[in-house]
């Protein structure tokens, strides 16, 4: 005997993951970084790509959106 299994609605994905642009408060030079939205509130620090030099990145987000950037040397 076979088993069916159950119909179910397509998944809609959001993605969490967005790739934002960041300006070095340092050396000035743009690149662009990738940001996890899975978390309403964020602090980090990061290396400029560019200097190496590190970063403290605050962000704000809703899943899928980063509400608000922002980036200072450390």
């Amino acid at each position: 005997m076979k088993l069916r299994a159950p119909n179910r609605a397509p998944t809609l994905s959001i993605a969490m993951e967005i790739i934002e642009a960041i300006s070095c408060p340092f050396c000035g030079q743009t690149f662009q970084i990738p940001l996890d939205t899975t978390l309403p509130s964020q602090r980090f620090t990061a290396d400029c790509e560019i200097c190496c030099r590190p970063l403290e990145i605050s962000i704000q987000c809703e899943p899928g959106e980063v509400l608000s950037l922002e980036v200072q040397g450390s």
